[in-house]
């Protein structure tokens, strides 16, 4: 667990130089881009959204705050997260998201590239691994390939993150390929449609199309029966093939 000053597990207020209130939401270390680790503030903002300069001043005070921790963490990535108020009992999907992104060079010097974000047009980042929820954060924290066979009654959970290269809506659906013809057992009733193999083919399982703004993490979990071996996921964003990994499930010791 990080011990920057402001680090959370629970909501807290700040007090911005200019006077103006947000309210912390959860400070926790990310992996959102390939294999370098970073640090997100997420916080709750009465800003409009889509008012990007105003956001932007209030992100400017946040980091003006937030930038000694930020070297103290010897990271060199920082993503400051501003969100709308929650909205209804299922908050999460009902939110808007912005995100501000400040990378440090070889030097030293920290540059707000979100401006350069959104105006070029950057794949998709999945991360793929266990996923856990720190801070009231759920990501993939562990890049990882390989699975134990624990179920969701384990408490374990493995599944994959999408980092979107701006804040547009886009849709996802993924498919999942068990070994050879073998059936899930699908106790938990997720809602999936199974696809039949063929004679040389793995058996499929189609999650459906899902829509999405800002960073999302797809948690996913074996039942009591499922197979050990080797899987393969395949992750389809806005109808273009996108990431696919394969991976290997085995019993613990």
């Amino acid at each position: 667990m990080w011990t920057f000053g402001f680090n959370v597990g629970k909501s807290k207020n700040m007090t911005l130089p200019s006077g103006n209130k947000i309210v912390v939401e959860a400070v926790a270390k990310i992996y959102y881009r390939q294999s370098e680790p970073g640090i997100m503030l997420r916080y709750s903002t009465h800003l409009n959204i889509e008012d990007i300069k105003a956001l932007q001043n209030e992100v400017d005070e946040i980091w003006s705050l937030f930038k000694r921790q930020a070297d103290e963490s010897g990271l060199d990535s920082v993503v400051i997260s501003a969100n709308s108020p929650p909205k209804g009992k299922f908050f999460i999907g009902m939110r808007q998201t912005r995100n501000f992104a400040f990378v440090k060079d070889k030097d030293g010097y920290w540059t707000n590239n979100s401006q350069a974000k959104e105006t070029q047009a950057e794949d998709f980042q999945i991360k793929f691994g266990v996923v856990e929820t720190r801070n009231d954060v759920m990501l993939v924290f562990e890049d990882r390939t390989s699975i134990p066979l624990l179920t969701k009654e384990d408490g374990f959970y493995f599944g994959f993150t999408i980092f979107p290269p701006s804040n547009k809506p886009y849709n996802f659906d993924c498919t999942l390929f068990s070994p050879d013809t073998a059936t899930l057992s699908n106790e938990t009733g997720e809602i999936v449609e199974e696809i039949a193999p063929s004679a040389d083919s793995q058996q499929q399982f189609r999650f459906p199309t899902r829509r999405a703004e800002g960073i999302t993490t797809v948690p996913m979990w074996l039942d009591k029966g499922d197979p050990a071996g080797e899987y393969r996921l395949e992750v389809v964003i806005d109808g273009k093939a996108t990431y696919a990994v394969d991976f290997s499930v085995y019993e613990p010791d």
